[in-house]
């Protein structure tokens, strides 16, 4: 994930959480609430159509539902403005595998060593740039493949909590409620998580035996499975560095040793052979 995509994603979610307030605004007055369209292969705006139906089909209070999927917006936006702080590291390392090979000419080239020639004038030199560059290549993408897993977050963690809550909030019974949530996903392209439907189902059953409110144990349910995920994807962003280290010593390294320490010593020893 570049920086401008990174930033990008931040004011994406900051606007759909400022337009979903205003949504909740307009419900909470009584008032018919701007309609918009929902980009379904965007997760964050299926989450939040997902909360709309859920709402929708069982009559639960729009606001409601609007309010949860703003306060997950906000987090995500903290989240990712910090992911990005603890990223800025790991992007610069990124653009030192870059320029690496290049720095290793001017380098060897200022020290007084003919690696130029040795490069450019001979197949064994040739050999050495692709090969190099070939290095630059997969090292920057195998660093771009660790930024990217680093700052993935799963924006549905908690959803099938969340939709049962809001599903409940109108009234129903359990069953509806399931009923509920498997048309709102199904209508909103997103799978049912089966680690949180297991979870859920313990609470269902916790409940019928206990008396102990439902909702507000699926309320506090979808806040814990955010939090860990946000814990996680944090986790990940701070081990980014340390694995950052294998690009840039299995490619970036190589890559400059080919064009920079190789062609010095191929120079100083064409020199040496020269004057004897």
């Amino acid at each position: 994930m570049t920086r401008r995509s990174h930033a990008s994603e931040i004011t994406q979610l900051e606007n759909l959480a400022r337009q979903v307030r205003t949504m909740a605004a307009f419900a909470r007055a009584g008032l018919k609430a701007p309609n918009a369209q929902w980009d379904f292969s965007r997760s964050s705006e299926a989450m939040i159509a997902a909360a709309l139906e859920a709402s929708r089909q069982s009559g639960a209070p729009v606001a409601g539902a609007l309010d949860s999927c703003a306060r997950v917006c906000s987090a995500l936006v903290e989240h990712l403005r910090s992911v990005g702080a603890v990223l800025a590291g790991p992007r610069l390392a990124r653009r030192i595998i870059l320029v690496m090979p290049v720095i290793a000419v001017v380098l060897t080239s200022a020290l007084g060593f003919d690696v130029l020639t040795v490069l450019l004038g001979s197949a064994f030199g040739w050999m050495l740039v692709a090969v190099a560059t070939a290095l630059t290549w997969a090292g920057s993408r195998w660093s771009n493949r660790l930024i990217r897993a680093a700052a993935k977050l799963d924006v549905t963690a908690g959803l099938h909590p969340r939709l049962l809550s809001i599903a409940l909030g109108s009234g129903v019974g359990a069953t509806r409620a399931r009923e509920v949530v498997a048309q709102s996903l199904a209508r909103s392209r997103l799978a049912a998580s089966e680690p949180e439907v297991s979870l859920c189902d313990e609470l269902f059953r916790a409940a019928s035996r206990s008396g102990i409110p439902l909702r507000l144990s699926l309320i506090a349910l979808d806040e814990s499975l955010m939090a860990d995920e946000l814990s996680r994807a944090r986790g990940r962003a701070n081990e980014l560095g340390e694995k950052l280290l294998l690009p840039l010593g299995c490619c970036a390294l190589p890559a400059f040793l080919c064009v920079g320490v190789v062609p010095a010593v191929i120079s100083v020893a064409s020199a040496t052979a020269g004057l004897s």
